[in-house]
């Protein structure tokens, strides 16, 4: 049996809601950004920035629906780095029922 948790990725710095001590006692940790948790309306560039940060913290494992149409960002370099440092993209289907403009 594994236990983990889907945690906020809470700024630019890629910090998670999770203490350090929480973290290290996980096996599986999810890292997302949400709403309300993450203010819509912010550039590409800053959710982007989120996710690559949360990228190098060592005790995250999945990025938690990167599709998410509310918070747009840019996919390949998110992707790129995910694959380079072993982490892997979970791909939520609500993301494709979601009307996109």
């Amino acid at each position: 049996m594994l236990y983990g948790c889907e945690a906020n990725i809470l700024d630019e710095s890629g910090n998670i809601d999770l203490s350090i001590e929480k973290q290290e006692k996980l096996d599986i940790i999810i890292g997302s950004l949400h709403d309300p948790v993450v203010e819509i309306g912010k550039s590409l560039e800053i959710y982007t920035k989120m996710f690559l940060k949360a990228i190098d913290n060592p005790n995250l494992h999945i990025l938690g629906h990167i599709g998410n149409p509310k918070l747009h960002i840019y996919e390949e370099e998110i992707v790129k780095k995910a694959k380079d440092k072993n982490i892997l993209i979970e791909i939520n289907n609500k993301s494709f029922s979601v009307k996109r403009k």
